[in-house]
């Protein structure tokens, strides 16, 4: 897992090139001009979740993590909270589903990350990550998921 703000992403290319094209996607992108939705960065290789939703109490969410994919969430507008846990402590609340590359868990936190417009998170498949939470209340937040295939 990795928190940090754009200014500093010429730290994170050297990882690996999809993250860098993904990271210089997120820099260099005017999101005033594009809706909501998907955009292909690399095909099915690389590609951005732009949206825009009320966060919620973290009593509402749940873990969440990938095997085929890792995420980059960037947050444009308002600002958000993104609990962490390794995914190897967490119960699983079903089955992965292949189809949509995502599995559920339920557990404890064991970091509470604080997004704010400009900065990003990146997790691997090993982050269980429950985003979408209220920082002092429901907030409106615009943010892009950009997911890197690995696997």
């Amino acid at each position: 897992m990795i928190l940090d703000t754009l200014t500093n992403r010429g730290r994170y290319g050297r990882m690996s090139p999809g993250i860098d094209r993904a990271l210089d996607y997120l820099s260099s992108t005017d999101f005033t001009v594009l809706e909501d939705g998907k955009q292909l960065i690399d095909g099915e290789g690389i590609y951005a979740l732009i949206m825009t939703y009320s966060t919620e109490p973290e009593s509402e969410r749940s873990f969440e993590a990938h095997r085929k994919y890792l995420d980059i969430q960037f947050i444009l507008q308002g600002r958000e909270i993104i609990f962490w846990a390794p995914a190897s402590e967490l119960s699983p609340m079903g089955d992965y589903s292949q189809e949509k590359d995502i599995v559920f868990f339920s557990g404890d936190a064991r970091a509470r990350l604080q997004l704010t417009s400009g900065s990003f998170a990146v997790f691997y498949p090993e982050d269980a990550h429950k985003p979408n939470c209220a920082w002092n209340g429901p907030q409106r937040v615009r943010k892009v998921v950009v997911k890197v295939r690995i696997g």
